[in-house]
């Protein structure tokens, strides 16, 4: 996976809202990546608005969800409940059939990955800390709560408000304010 020579920063602000592939909610992709037959993504990284519903199926799709704002929801997977709280990623298979059941609609942090292509890590963070990266990974902090500072190596500085991301060429400290919360995202391609 290719990177480029300095941090790229993306507002949220910037995204254009999509529809879903079901219609039954919208989207803004902040980060894609691939070239998979058919013009298809490899990875996504986008911010929903969500609603009670179905979700879209993604054939072949490895997925990660973590709800970023609103209460608690129910999803339904493959028949089976699961209770998602905020900040808390839950993975699942893009082909399964995904119901949502929330009290009021909410933003939810996805990403997804094609699956034998390349695979996915998410991890909350709060606080302060240190973020490494390695060739061959895309590396990328996403806000999902508050504001974030990131500093990289080289001396860039971003200062990220809610949902802005910025994907690193190299290591970078990040200070978090009380309260918030990143989503530190990791795609690696898969082992041949």
């Amino acid at each position: 996976m290719s990177t480029s020579a300095h941090p790229e920063l993306v507002r949220f602000a910037d995204c254009t809202d999509q529809p879903w592939a079901n219609g039954g909610g919208s989207t803004r992709v902040i980060a894609v990546g691939g070239d998979s037959p058919g013009g298809t993504f490899d990875w996504r990284l986008s911010i929903a608005s969500v609603t009670s519903g179905a979700f879209s199926r993604f054939p072949r799709i490895d997925r990660v969800i973590v709800l970023a704002e609103g209460p608690p929801m129910t999803l339904t997977i493959d028949g089976e409940e699961h209770l998602l709280e905020p900040f808390r990623p839950k993975r699942f298979a893009g082909e399964a059939v995904v119901t949502c059941e929330t009290p009021q609609p909410s933003f939810d942090f996805n990403v997804m990955t094609r699956r034998q292509v390349c695979t996915a890590e998410v991890s909350i963070r709060v606080g302060s800390g240190h973020v490494s990266t390695s060739p061959g990974t895309l590396t990328v902090i996403v806000v999902l709560a508050g504001s974030a500072t990131v500093r990289s190596a080289d001396g860039h500085v971003a200062e990220l408000g809610r949902f802005d991301s910025v994907r690193l060429s190299s290591a970078a400290d990040f200070s978090v304010e009380p309260q918030g919360r990143v989503a530190l995202v990791r795609v690696t391609s898969a082992a041949r």
